[in-house]
């Protein structure tokens, strides 16, 4: 995980960020644009044992990582308590056929088992997903994966501007942020 994020402002805890949640590699203005609290936030969030998560407010991707579920979700409960916090949007596998997730040869039986074992890991973890944003009254969106090519670095890049280091699992989060509008979340409240 890149940092970790307190009210809705960046906070110590990863390397190059010092206690007081200022960038210890950021220049001055990369530090003032830091310092402010991020509003109309909507979040990204790719569940598996590495969960990605994305951040973006008012159109501008701001942060992509990764981490544990736990993590993740003290983050996600830390936005939602400033009150500026929009939704969530949660990549749901849990619809699609084990044969459509991954487009593979035939396997082996053991190598079979391995893939249903890890299926069913990343469903357990969409439930608890949807669970813990329903129970906290977080507002959220289901979205299935995309069927397009992954965003590696270059493409993330070339689409969002980011440039910080990403896995697959945080570019996973983005591409379910990227553009995603506060009008998703306000069509929801009023159905």
């Amino acid at each position: 995980m890149h940092c970790q994020y307190e009210n809705g402002i960046r906070a110590g805890g990863a390397s190059g960020w010092n206690e007081d949640g200022r960038s210890t590699t950021a220049t001055a203005a990369e530090q003032e644009a830091m310092s402010t609290p991020l509003d109309n936030i909507i979040l990204g969030l790719d569940p598996g044992e590495s969960t990605g998560f994305a951040i973006a407010s008012r159109g501008e991707l701001i942060d992509v990582m990764s981490g544990d579920l736990w993590t993740i979700a003290r983050q996600v409960l830390g936005f939602h308590r400033t009150g500026r916090l929009l939704g969530v949007v949660v990549e749901d596998s849990r619809s699609l056929p084990i044969y459509q997730r991954h487009n593979r040869k035939p396997m082996k039986r053991d190598e079979r088992d391995k893939l249903c074992r890890n299926v069913g890991r990343v469903d357990r973890d969409c439930a608890l997903w949807e669970a813990f944003l329903i129970g906290r009254g977080i507002p959220y969106v289901l979205r299935k994966p995309s069927k397009q090519k992954k965003w590696d670095a270059r493409l993330l890049e070339r689409i969002t501007g980011y440039t910080k280091p990403t896995n697959q699992h945080g570019r996973d989060a983005a591409r379910l942020v990227w553009g995603c509008s506060p009008m998703l979340f306000q069509l929801q409240e009023a159905a």
